[in-house]
C-alpha cells in the first residue's frame, strides 16, 4: 500500500511539474500559439501503460491542480482528467503496451474524451461557448505538435515507470 502510494506522489510530481511548464515556459514557446498539452499526454501515457489501478487516481489530482490553477469552477478538469483517464486505460488494456501504435491511436480518442467532458459540463453549467470556436482550436498544427511530443514522450514515460515504479512494486 505504501509503495502506491509513493508512486502516485512520483507520478503526480511529474504531471505538476509538466502543468507548471505547461503554464509558464511553453507559453513563450508555441508555434503559431499552439504548444504540446505535456499534461494530457502524459495523462494518457499513464493510463495506457498502468491501466486503471492508478491513471483515474492521477487524473483527479491533476485535474483539482488544473481546476485550481486555471479554472473558475473547481472540477470541471477533474472530473474530465477522471473520465480520460479511466477510458483510455479501458480502451487500451488488451494493447502492446511497447508499440507506439498503442499512444498513437489512442491520443486522439482521449483528446476527444476530455474536451468532450469538459465542453458538456460548461453546457450543463450555462457557460456560454461557441462550440465551433471550441473545436477550431483542435487545427492541423494542433495535432501535428501533440502527436509529436507524445512520439518523444511515451518512449521516455515507458522506460521511467519501468524503471522507477513498477520495479519498486516487484522488489516489496
Amino acid at each position: 500500500m505504501v509503495g502506491d502510494s509513493l508512486s502516485i506522489l512520483k507520478l503526480s510530481l511529474i504531471l505538476l511539474i509538466e502543468l507548471v511548464l505547461q503554464s509558464t515556459v511553453f507559453q513563450f514557446l508555441n508555434f503559431h500559439g499552439i504548444y504540446p498539452d505535456l499534461v494530457l499526454i502524459t495523462l494518457i501515457c499513464y493510463s495506457i501503460i498502468l491501466g486503471k489501478q492508478y491513471s483515474y487516481k492521477l487524473g483527479v489530482i491533476i485535474g483539482l491542480l488544473f481546476d485550481i490553477m486555471f479554472g473558475n469552477i473547481i472540477g470541471i478538469y477533474a472530473l474530465s482528467f477522471l473520465v480520460t483517464a479511466y477510458l483510455i486505460s479501458v480502451i487500451s488494456s488488451n494493447m502492446f503496451k511497447e508499440s507506439l501504435l498503442a499512444p498513437i491511436s489512442v491520443f486522439p480518442i482521449g483528446v476527444i474524451i476530455n474536451h468532450s467532458v469538459i465542453y458538456l459540463i460548461t453546457y450543463l453549467l450555462r457557460i456560454n461557448i461557441s462550440l465551433i470556436e471550441y473545436i477550431t482550436q483542435f487545427n492541423i498544427i494542433y495535432w501535428v505538435v501533440n502527436i509529436i511530443t507524445m512520439l518523444i514522450a511515451y518512449p521516455l514515460i515507458l522506460k521511467f515507470i519501468k524503471r522507477y515504479i513498477l520495479k519498486s512494486h516487484t522488489r516489496s
